[in-house]
């Protein structure tokens, strides 16, 4: 059972192999709109494919098991590429049948711990979109070029972020991993840390910027929340280097622990 399909309100769990969008095909021009999101941002297809971005749309509902299971994926995504402001702009719509505050919960419950797109409910006329896209089943992700021509009618199954990397570069363009700005490395400001690079390929640093402080224990989990690495520093210093030989790709998060019995978490991503 893969995806779940919608008809006249009623929902059934069946096999599909090749949903699609059912009002396109490949290389068609897509329709423009506008829509509100849940924290009231206002997205215009067309202002974004004229910066040059690829577009992912995640057509979704919030009680569709598949789609909760493909969110956290398509959101790890939006972060490792950053968070709109790169090559890649992503954005999760809705049916239209579910309104903000209980899209506010899907996203709350399944996005996963990475910085969530935008997302869009009933209330910010996702449903309008929904319709003009016409997708068979769901979730669906689409892929849009910056020419406004639709690329992947039905980017499936996904089993990692890396899945729409795959399509894209199917497409011939290889996207450029960025930091995400939208303050994911600084989930408790009681202690001024950063992490550079980031990404990072062989080796990260970690650094306090506090000259009363020095690092005293780094811990770092993957994102099934397995400790991964566990340095206590016996020698006083601001700044560490680890090194990533045994890291795998994907998104890791640092705990670090001062002198001063103070912490910081911190997200990186290891891209080889």
């Amino acid at each position: 059972m893969k995806k779940l399909l919608l008809f006249v309100g009623l929902i059934f769990t069946i096999s599909v192999a090749n949903a699609q969008i059912l009002n396109y095909s490949v290389g068609d021009v897509v329709d423009d709109f506008t829509v509100t999101t849940i924290d009231e941002e206002s997205i215009n297809l067309y202002d974004i494919t004229s910066t040059g971005q690829y577009v992912f749309i995640d057509f979704f509902f919030v009680d569709c098991g598949p789609c909760q299971s493909t969110a956290p994926h398509f959101n790890e995504l939006h972060e490792i590429y950053g968070c709109n402001e790169g090559d890649i702009f992503c954005v999760s719509m809705n049916t239209g049948q579910d309104d903000d505050a209980y899209v506010q919960t899907y996203e709350d419950n399944y996005g996963g711990d990475f910085a969530p797109c935008p997302i869009v409910s009933g209330d910010g006329d996702a449903g309008l979109v929904n319709t003009n896209f016409n997708p068979a089943a769901y979730p669906t992700i689409c892929l849009i070029g910056p020419d406004n021509t639709i690329l992947n009618l039905d980017i499936w199954p996904v089993s990692s972020y890396m899945t729409f990397v795959d399509a894209l570069i199917a497409e011939g363009f290889t996207p450029t991993a960025m930091e995400c700005t939208t303050g994911i490395n600084d989930y408790n400001s009681e202690l001024n840390a950063n992490v550079f690079p980031n990404p990072a390929k062989d080796f990260i640093n970690f650094e306090i910027n506090d000259f009363s402080s020095t690092i005293k224990l780094v811990e770092i989990f993957n994102t099934s929340g397995q400790k991964v690495l566990v340095q206590n520093i016996e020698t006083s210093t601001s700044t560490i280097k680890i090194a990533l030989n045994d890291f795998e790709n994907g998104l890791y998060i640092a705990t670090i622990y001062d002198n001063n019995d103070q912490m910081t978490t911190l997200r990186f991503n290891v891209i080889k």
